[in-house]
Protein backbone atom coordinates (compact mmCIF):
# COMPACT_ATOMS: atom_id res chain seq x y z
CA UNK A 1 0.00 0.00 0.00
CA UNK A 2 2.79 2.38 0.90
CA UNK A 3 4.60 1.60 -2.36
CA UNK A 4 1.41 2.36 -4.30
CA UNK A 5 1.07 5.78 -2.60
CA UNK A 6 4.70 6.63 -3.39
CA UNK A 7 4.21 5.59 -7.02
CA UNK A 8 1.07 7.73 -7.29
CA UNK A 9 2.92 10.70 -5.82
CA UNK A 10 5.78 10.28 -8.28
CA UNK A 11 3.25 10.13 -11.12
CA UNK A 12 1.61 13.37 -9.98
CA UNK A 13 4.98 15.10 -9.70
CA UNK A 14 5.95 13.87 -13.14
CA UNK A 15 2.75 15.19 -14.70
CA UNK A 16 3.17 18.53 -12.93
CA UNK A 17 6.69 18.93 -14.21
CA UNK A 18 5.72 18.24 -17.83
CA UNK A 19 2.60 20.42 -17.89
CA UNK A 20 2.92 23.98 -19.11
CA UNK A 21 1.17 27.06 -17.77
CA UNK A 22 0.70 30.31 -19.63
CA UNK A 23 2.85 33.08 -18.20
CA UNK A 24 1.61 36.61 -18.62
CA UNK A 25 4.54 38.92 -19.07
CA UNK A 26 4.35 42.34 -17.45
CA UNK A 27 5.29 45.18 -19.75
CA UNK A 28 5.83 48.45 -17.91
CA UNK A 29 5.24 50.42 -21.11
CA UNK A 30 1.61 49.22 -21.17
CA UNK A 31 0.91 51.28 -18.05
CA UNK A 32 3.46 54.12 -18.08
CA UNK A 33 3.61 56.00 -21.36
CA UNK A 34 3.16 59.33 -23.13
CA UNK A 35 -0.08 59.66 -25.06
CA UNK A 36 0.43 59.81 -28.81
CA UNK A 37 -2.44 62.33 -28.93
CA UNK A 38 -0.16 64.94 -27.27
CA UNK A 39 0.36 68.12 -29.29
CA UNK A 40 3.05 70.75 -29.32
CA UNK A 41 3.08 72.51 -25.94
CA UNK A 42 0.71 69.97 -24.36
CA UNK A 43 2.35 66.67 -23.36
CA UNK A 44 0.07 64.11 -21.68
CA UNK A 45 1.24 60.94 -19.96
CA UNK A 46 0.03 58.31 -17.53
CA UNK A 47 1.35 55.98 -14.86
CA UNK A 48 -0.35 53.41 -12.58
CA UNK A 49 -2.29 54.73 -9.61
CA UNK A 50 0.42 53.28 -7.35
CA UNK A 51 2.91 55.79 -8.78
CA UNK A 52 2.95 58.99 -6.74
CA UNK A 53 3.65 61.97 -8.95
CA UNK A 54 6.01 64.57 -7.50
CA UNK A 55 6.37 68.24 -8.29
CA UNK A 56 9.64 67.62 -10.08
CA UNK A 57 8.26 64.97 -12.44
CA UNK A 58 9.03 67.07 -15.52
CA UNK A 59 10.17 64.33 -17.91
CA UNK A 60 7.45 62.35 -19.70
CA UNK A 61 7.97 58.61 -20.31
CA UNK A 62 9.70 57.66 -23.56
CA UNK A 63 7.18 54.91 -24.36
CA UNK A 64 4.16 55.87 -26.48
CA UNK A 65 0.56 54.73 -26.20
CA UNK A 66 -2.91 55.88 -27.18
CA UNK A 67 -5.37 54.00 -24.92
CA UNK A 68 -5.39 53.89 -21.12
CA UNK A 69 -6.39 50.44 -19.84
CA UNK A 70 -7.56 49.59 -16.33
CA UNK A 71 -9.31 46.59 -14.78
CA UNK A 72 -11.31 45.78 -11.67
CA UNK A 73 -13.83 43.39 -10.15
CA UNK A 74 -17.48 44.07 -9.48
CA UNK A 75 -17.94 46.06 -6.25
CA UNK A 76 -14.48 47.54 -6.61
CA UNK A 77 -13.06 51.00 -7.12
CA UNK A 78 -10.29 51.63 -9.60
CA UNK A 79 -8.27 54.82 -10.04
CA UNK A 80 -6.07 56.09 -12.84
CA UNK A 81 -4.19 59.30 -13.51
CA UNK A 82 -3.46 61.48 -16.49
CA UNK A 83 -0.57 63.91 -16.10
CA UNK A 84 -0.15 67.14 -18.04
CA UNK A 85 3.47 68.23 -18.24
CA UNK A 86 4.26 71.81 -17.21
CA UNK A 87 3.42 74.16 -20.07
CA UNK A 88 3.29 77.86 -20.85
CA UNK A 89 1.57 77.34 -24.21
CA UNK A 90 -1.86 76.81 -22.60
CA UNK A 91 -3.44 78.27 -19.48
CA UNK A 92 -6.15 75.76 -18.59
CA UNK A 93 -8.09 72.63 -19.57
CA UNK A 94 -11.78 71.84 -19.53
CA UNK A 95 -12.23 68.22 -18.50
CA UNK A 96 -15.10 65.88 -19.41
CA UNK A 97 -15.20 62.17 -18.57
CA UNK A 98 -17.84 60.19 -20.47
CA UNK A 99 -19.70 57.26 -18.93
CA UNK A 100 -18.71 53.64 -19.46
CA UNK A 101 -21.21 51.42 -21.24
CA UNK A 102 -22.65 48.28 -19.67
CA UNK A 103 -22.36 49.30 -16.01
CA UNK A 104 -25.06 49.51 -13.34
CA UNK A 105 -27.03 52.59 -12.38
CA UNK A 106 -25.07 52.95 -9.11
CA UNK A 107 -21.80 53.47 -11.00
CA UNK A 108 -20.01 56.70 -10.19
CA UNK A 109 -16.96 58.43 -11.63
CA UNK A 110 -15.04 61.04 -9.66
CA UNK A 111 -12.65 63.42 -11.41
CA UNK A 112 -10.25 65.53 -9.40
CA UNK A 113 -7.11 67.57 -9.68
CA UNK A 114 -4.28 66.56 -7.37
CA UNK A 115 -2.95 69.16 -4.93
CA UNK A 116 0.75 69.08 -4.13
CA UNK A 117 1.87 69.27 -0.53
CA UNK A 118 3.96 72.25 0.60
CA UNK A 119 7.71 71.82 0.81
CA UNK A 120 8.52 70.13 4.11
CA UNK A 121 10.43 67.17 5.57
CA UNK A 122 7.08 65.38 5.76
CA UNK A 123 6.76 65.71 1.99
CA UNK A 124 10.18 64.22 1.34
CA UNK A 125 12.27 67.32 1.90
CA UNK A 126 12.64 69.26 -1.32
CA UNK A 127 10.05 67.20 -3.21
CA UNK A 128 6.39 68.16 -3.34
CA UNK A 129 4.02 65.18 -3.36
CA UNK A 130 0.50 64.85 -4.75
CA UNK A 131 -1.53 64.53 -1.53
CA UNK A 132 -5.14 65.67 -1.95
CA UNK A 133 -7.58 66.21 -4.79
CA UNK A 134 -10.04 68.95 -5.63
CA UNK A 135 -13.13 67.62 -7.38
CA UNK A 136 -13.63 68.78 -10.96
CA UNK A 137 -17.20 68.84 -12.24
CA UNK A 138 -17.92 67.49 -15.71
CA UNK A 139 -16.86 70.17 -18.15
CA UNK A 140 -15.04 72.02 -15.37
CA UNK A 141 -11.85 73.96 -15.81
CA UNK A 142 -8.41 73.10 -14.44
CA UNK A 143 -5.58 75.67 -14.38
CA UNK A 144 -2.27 74.51 -15.83
CA UNK A 145 1.16 75.18 -14.36
CA UNK A 146 4.11 76.33 -16.42
CA UNK A 147 6.65 74.65 -14.13
CA UNK A 148 4.94 71.69 -12.45
CA UNK A 149 2.85 68.77 -13.70
CA UNK A 150 -0.93 68.92 -13.44
CA UNK A 151 -2.39 65.61 -12.29
CA UNK A 152 -5.94 64.54 -13.11
CA UNK A 153 -7.00 61.74 -10.75
CA UNK A 154 -10.05 59.72 -11.82
CA UNK A 155 -11.80 57.02 -9.77
CA UNK A 156 -14.63 54.74 -10.90
CA UNK A 157 -16.88 52.56 -8.76
CA UNK A 158 -18.30 49.45 -10.46
CA UNK A 159 -21.38 48.04 -8.70
CA UNK A 160 -22.43 44.41 -9.00
CA UNK A 161 -26.07 45.23 -9.68
CA UNK A 162 -26.63 45.99 -13.35
CA UNK A 163 -22.99 45.58 -14.40
CA UNK A 164 -21.78 42.90 -16.77
CA UNK A 165 -18.22 41.57 -17.11
CA UNK A 166 -16.12 42.36 -20.13
CA UNK A 167 -14.41 45.35 -21.72
CA UNK A 168 -16.14 48.71 -21.30
CA UNK A 169 -15.18 51.92 -23.06
CA UNK A 170 -15.29 55.62 -22.25
CA UNK A 171 -13.16 58.65 -22.99
CA UNK A 172 -11.50 61.56 -21.25
CA UNK A 173 -12.07 64.70 -23.31
CA UNK A 174 -9.70 67.62 -22.81
CA UNK A 175 -10.08 71.08 -24.31
CA UNK A 176 -6.94 73.21 -23.93
CA UNK A 177 -7.49 76.94 -23.49
CA UNK A 178 -4.90 79.49 -24.60
CA UNK A 179 -2.62 79.77 -27.60
CA UNK A 180 -4.26 78.20 -30.63
CA UNK A 181 -6.31 75.86 -28.46
CA UNK A 182 -6.42 72.07 -28.74
CA UNK A 183 -9.00 69.33 -28.33
CA UNK A 184 -7.77 65.89 -27.29
CA UNK A 185 -9.72 62.68 -26.68
CA UNK A 186 -8.11 59.88 -24.66
CA UNK A 187 -9.81 56.45 -24.97
CA UNK A 188 -10.25 54.55 -21.69
CA UNK A 189 -10.79 50.78 -21.61
CA UNK A 190 -12.09 49.14 -18.44
CA UNK A 191 -12.00 45.36 -18.11
CA UNK A 192 -14.55 44.17 -15.55
CA UNK A 193 -13.78 40.73 -14.14
CA UNK A 194 -16.53 38.15 -13.74
CA UNK A 195 -16.53 38.09 -9.93
CA UNK A 196 -17.52 40.46 -7.15
CA UNK A 197 -15.66 41.51 -4.04
CA UNK A 198 -17.40 41.24 -0.68
CA UNK A 199 -19.09 44.56 -0.05
CA UNK A 200 -18.61 44.22 3.72
CA UNK A 201 -15.10 45.16 4.88
CA UNK A 202 -13.60 42.64 7.29
CA UNK A 203 -10.04 43.89 7.49
CA UNK A 204 -9.78 46.32 10.38
CA UNK A 205 -8.00 49.55 9.53
CA UNK A 206 -7.38 52.77 11.42
CA UNK A 207 -6.53 55.77 9.24
CA UNK A 208 -5.81 59.09 10.91
CA UNK A 209 -8.32 60.72 8.62
CA UNK A 210 -11.55 62.55 9.31
CA UNK A 211 -12.78 64.65 6.37
CA UNK A 212 -14.02 68.16 6.99
CA UNK A 213 -17.68 68.74 6.22
CA UNK A 214 -19.03 72.06 4.99
CA UNK A 215 -22.70 71.02 4.91
CA UNK A 216 -23.24 69.34 8.28
CA UNK A 217 -26.18 67.07 7.39
CA UNK A 218 -26.81 63.36 7.83
CA UNK A 219 -26.98 62.99 4.03
CA UNK A 220 -23.48 64.40 3.61
CA UNK A 221 -22.14 62.26 6.44
CA UNK A 222 -23.73 59.18 4.89
CA UNK A 223 -22.15 59.95 1.53
CA UNK A 224 -18.55 60.32 2.68
CA UNK A 225 -18.79 57.39 5.09
CA UNK A 226 -20.00 55.21 2.22
CA UNK A 227 -16.96 56.26 0.19
CA UNK A 228 -14.76 55.03 3.04
CA UNK A 229 -16.66 51.75 3.07
CA UNK A 230 -16.35 51.36 -0.69
CA UNK A 231 -12.59 51.74 -0.26
CA UNK A 232 -12.83 49.23 2.61
CA UNK A 233 -11.15 51.67 4.97
CA UNK A 234 -12.06 53.12 8.34
CA UNK A 235 -11.56 56.73 9.38
CA UNK A 236 -10.41 57.86 12.81
CA UNK A 237 -13.81 57.13 14.32
CA UNK A 238 -16.49 55.70 11.99
CA UNK A 239 -19.28 56.36 14.52
CA UNK A 240 -18.50 60.09 14.62
CA UNK A 241 -20.20 62.46 15.46
CA UNK A 242 -21.55 60.14 18.14
CA UNK A 243 -19.35 58.56 20.74
CA UNK A 244 -19.98 56.60 23.89
CA UNK A 245 -19.60 59.25 26.57
CA UNK A 246 -20.39 57.94 30.05
CA UNK A 247 -21.71 61.35 31.14
CA UNK A 248 -24.77 61.04 28.92
CA UNK A 249 -24.99 57.25 28.68
CA UNK A 250 -24.70 55.96 32.25
CA UNK A 251 -27.09 55.98 35.19
CA UNK A 252 -24.74 56.00 38.16
CA UNK A 253 -27.38 55.26 40.80
CA UNK A 254 -28.89 52.35 38.90
CA UNK A 255 -25.61 51.27 37.33
CA UNK A 256 -27.26 50.86 33.95
CA UNK A 257 -27.17 52.39 30.49
CA UNK A 258 -29.64 55.14 29.77
CA UNK A 259 -32.17 55.30 26.96
CA UNK A 260 -33.70 58.51 25.71
CA UNK A 261 -36.59 59.86 23.69
CA UNK A 262 -35.89 59.85 19.95
CA UNK A 263 -36.85 63.49 19.60
CA UNK A 264 -34.43 64.74 22.25
CA UNK A 265 -31.44 62.46 21.70
CA UNK A 266 -28.08 64.11 22.22
CA UNK A 267 -25.12 63.86 19.91
CA UNK A 268 -23.03 61.74 22.27
CA UNK A 269 -24.82 58.53 23.09
CA UNK A 270 -24.74 54.79 23.42
CA UNK A 271 -28.41 53.92 23.05
CA UNK A 272 -30.09 52.42 20.04
CA UNK A 273 -32.60 55.15 19.23
CA UNK A 274 -30.41 58.20 19.33
CA UNK A 275 -26.96 57.62 17.91
CA UNK A 276 -25.08 57.09 14.69
CA UNK A 277 -23.02 54.31 16.28
CA UNK A 278 -25.63 51.75 15.20
CA UNK A 279 -26.01 53.48 11.86
CA UNK A 280 -22.34 53.32 10.92
CA UNK A 281 -21.58 50.15 12.83
CA UNK A 282 -24.42 47.99 11.52
CA UNK A 283 -26.14 50.06 8.85
CA UNK A 284 -29.26 50.39 11.01
CA UNK A 285 -31.69 53.28 11.23
CA UNK A 286 -31.01 56.04 13.73
CA UNK A 287 -32.14 59.33 15.14
CA UNK A 288 -29.92 62.36 14.87
CA UNK A 289 -30.71 65.89 16.03
CA UNK A 290 -34.32 64.94 16.60
CA UNK A 291 -34.85 63.49 13.10
CA UNK A 292 -35.39 59.77 12.53
CA UNK A 293 -33.74 58.08 9.55
CA UNK A 294 -34.29 54.63 8.10
CA UNK A 295 -31.65 51.98 7.63
CA UNK A 296 -28.46 53.28 6.05
CA UNK A 297 -27.03 50.52 3.88
CA UNK A 298 -26.66 46.76 4.24
CA UNK A 299 -23.36 46.86 6.10
CA UNK A 300 -21.26 48.86 8.53
CA UNK A 301 -17.65 49.47 9.43
CA UNK A 302 -15.66 46.56 10.89
CA UNK A 303 -14.81 48.54 14.03
CA UNK A 304 -15.85 51.62 15.97
CA UNK A 305 -14.18 53.71 18.63
CA UNK A 306 -15.84 52.95 21.92
CA UNK A 307 -14.44 53.75 25.37
CA UNK A 308 -10.91 54.02 26.63
CA UNK A 309 -9.67 52.97 30.05
CA UNK A 310 -6.44 54.90 29.64
CA UNK A 311 -5.55 58.14 31.39
CA UNK A 312 -8.39 59.88 29.56
CA UNK A 313 -10.80 58.52 32.16
CA UNK A 314 -12.49 61.06 34.44
CA UNK A 315 -10.74 61.90 37.69
CA UNK A 316 -14.00 61.10 39.44
CA UNK A 317 -16.58 58.56 38.23
CA UNK A 318 -20.08 58.40 39.71
CA UNK A 319 -18.90 60.38 42.72
CA UNK A 320 -15.89 58.16 43.41
CA UNK A 321 -12.48 59.81 42.98
CA UNK A 322 -9.78 57.92 41.15
CA UNK A 323 -7.40 58.22 44.12
CA UNK A 324 -4.43 57.44 41.87
CA UNK A 325 -2.03 54.95 43.35
CA UNK A 326 1.54 54.24 42.35
CA UNK A 327 0.45 51.32 40.19
CA UNK A 328 0.60 51.96 36.50
CA UNK A 329 -0.82 49.71 33.76
CA UNK A 330 -0.07 49.35 30.09
CA UNK A 331 -1.43 47.32 27.21
CA UNK A 332 0.16 45.71 24.19
CA UNK A 333 -0.71 48.71 22.01
CA UNK A 334 1.43 51.08 24.04
CA UNK A 335 -1.45 52.78 25.89
CA UNK A 336 -0.99 53.37 29.59
CA UNK A 337 -2.71 54.85 32.60
CA UNK A 338 -3.04 54.68 36.36
CA UNK A 339 -4.93 52.09 38.35
CA UNK A 340 -7.53 53.85 40.49
CA UNK A 341 -9.09 52.84 43.78
CA UNK A 342 -10.89 49.51 44.01
CA UNK A 343 -14.31 51.17 44.29
CA UNK A 344 -13.60 53.37 41.27
CA UNK A 345 -12.47 50.36 39.24
CA UNK A 346 -15.54 48.39 40.36
CA UNK A 347 -17.91 51.10 39.16
CA UNK A 348 -15.99 51.65 35.94
CA UNK A 349 -15.94 47.90 35.32
CA UNK A 350 -19.74 47.82 35.65
CA UNK A 351 -19.99 50.47 32.93
CA UNK A 352 -17.57 48.64 30.66
CA UNK A 353 -19.43 45.34 31.11
CA UNK A 354 -22.75 47.04 30.38
CA UNK A 355 -21.26 48.40 27.15
CA UNK A 356 -20.10 44.97 26.14
CA UNK A 357 -23.54 43.49 26.84
CA UNK A 358 -25.12 46.32 24.86
CA UNK A 359 -22.90 45.68 21.84
CA UNK A 360 -23.68 41.96 21.97
CA UNK A 361 -27.44 42.55 22.32
CA UNK A 362 -27.47 44.88 19.31
CA UNK A 363 -25.66 42.39 17.11
CA UNK A 364 -22.26 44.05 16.87
CA UNK A 365 -20.54 40.72 17.49
CA UNK A 366 -22.91 38.63 15.38
CA UNK A 367 -20.93 38.31 12.14
CA UNK A 368 -18.36 35.80 13.41
CA UNK A 369 -15.74 34.82 12.45
CA UNK A 370 -15.41 38.42 11.33
CA UNK A 371 -16.33 39.90 14.69
CA UNK A 372 -16.39 43.65 14.76
CA UNK A 373 -13.63 45.22 16.81
CA UNK A 374 -14.13 48.01 19.29
CA UNK A 375 -10.54 48.88 19.73
CA UNK A 376 -10.88 51.55 22.38
CA UNK A 377 -12.74 49.24 24.75
CA UNK A 378 -9.94 47.98 26.96
CA UNK A 379 -11.12 45.88 29.87
CA UNK A 380 -8.19 43.54 30.38
CA UNK A 381 -5.10 42.09 28.74
CA UNK A 382 -2.93 44.62 30.51
CA UNK A 383 0.21 44.32 32.49
CA UNK A 384 0.96 46.36 35.59
CA UNK A 385 4.12 47.64 36.98
CA UNK A 386 5.18 49.73 39.98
Amino acid sequence: MRAALVLALLLVLSLASTSSAAVIAFNRDDYTFTFSQSVSGLTLWTAPATYRVTGDDTTAPAAQGSTLRISCALEELESFQVVVAGTSAFTSLTVTMTNFTGLGAATWIDVGRAIFSPMSPWSHGTRQMADLTDRVASGGSVALSATMPTVLWITIYVPKAGSSPGVKTASLQLNAIGGNGAQITLPIELTVFNFALDRTPHFETFLMSQPSIEADTIEVRDAWKEVYLQHRMSSTNPSWPNGYNWQVAWNCSGESLLDVDNSTSREQCVWANGCTGLRYGLGKGSTWRGQTFGDWIDRGFPQLMAVTTDNGRPSSFCGVPCATSSTRWGDRSGNSGWMCSLEYERKWGKYMRALQDYFEAKGFFADAPHVKGYYYTQVGLCFCCN
